[in-house]
């Protein structure tokens, strides 16, 4: 069974698929106002989806650390923040990069200012935490670090 479900408005899309176990892929790109309404459906069709195996990737438009990914000066909507990371508890999905990285501040925006390269966006990429295990390696190319579209996983 493939399920594909497309939203315009978030640019989100989820994918439902059966390899050796069933699985649900997302793509997130959220939207620049910061609306928290459009979050909550997305968190809440995943849950619809009832899959124990999600990985679910993209750019939320926000900082999920405040205090490691953040500028200091920037200013933004805690309250998205907050309810993205309470949906990701709820649903047992961690940022694989933070998981394995508790305290680094590689490859965000303090690591950016020190390159001397602009901050774009900053890239999550969610899984359910047994999944988490099953990663050995992540790669995030150096231009990605402008417009970090692409990052590697080795399984």
């Amino acid at each position: 069974m493939v399920y594909i479900y497309i939203d315009i408005e978030v640019q989100d899309m989820l994918w439902r698929f059966k390899l050796c176990c069933e699985i649900v892929i997302g793509c997130i790109y959220g939207p620049n106002n910061l609306n928290e309404i459009c979050f909550v459906q997305v968190f809440s069709r995943l849950a619809n989806l009832d899959c124990n195996n999600v990985i679910l990737g993209g750019d939320f438009n926000c900082f999920l650390n405040t205090t490691m990914d953040k500028s200091p000066s920037v200013t933004f909507a805690l309250q998205v923040s907050s309810l993205i990371c309470d949906a990701c508890y709820e649903q047992n999905l961690f940022g694989i990069w933070r998981f394995h990285n508790p305290t680094s501040k590689e490859f965000t925006f303090f690591f950016l200012t020190r390159m001397k390269l602009p901050l774009k966006l900053i890239v999550y990429l969610l899984y359910v935490i047994w999944l988490i295990w099953s990663v050995k390696q992540i790669l995030v190319p150096l231009p990605s670090l402008i417009m970090p579209r692409s990052l590697s996983l080795y399984i």
